[in-house]
């Protein structure tokens, strides 16, 4: 059985943020939570993807044993925050796999930073599809934020 990384902790702007790490050779890959998650949902994926990479699993601002927040952040925000840590991490350029809501972000985070981007993945991701709602299959297109509503509760 794999034993689970420790949990670690950087400032990543104005948020004490916790991160999992595994894997000591090739390519890093970032797995991104979805919405209400925390990196415990990638503790079946981060053994296996750590024998042949860098693995990060974070837990974004208000979730898991990052810092809680009030919900004032747009995908934006959340996209931004990804690229922080991996700035303050040491990532150069990544995998991304992301969950509903994480993965919205990473197919985000890959038209805003692609130099940043090396994969994705996305699993069952919010957003796309034509169960989805106009304005959120849209939001993560690399349109003008004027031309987009802002999200609505359901």
């Amino acid at each position: 059985m794999y034993q689970l990384p420790p949990d670690h902790y950087v400032k990543v702007g104005p948020y004490t943020t916790r991160y999992w790490a595994a894997g000591e050779q090739g390519s890093a890959v970032l797995l991104v939570h979805g919405l209400g998650g925390s990196v415990e949902n990638w503790m079946h994926n981060i053994g296996p993807l750590s024998r042949h990479h860098r693995v990060y699993a974070l837990d974004l601002p208000g979730f898991g044993r990052t810092d809680k927040t009030p919900l004032v952040h747009s995908l934006y925000d959340l996209v931004d925050f990804i690229a922080h840590f991996m700035g303050t991490v040491g990532i150069d350029k990544a995998s991304l796999a992301g969950n509903s809501l994480g993965g919205g972000l990473v197919l985000q985070f890959a038209t805003q930073y692609p130099a940043l981007t090396e994969k994705l993945v996305l699993v069952d991701n919010a957003g796309m599809g034509r169960e989805g709602r106009l304005h959120l299959r849209a939001r993560p297109l690399p349109l003008p934020r004027r031309w987009l509503p802002p999200p609505r509760p359901a």
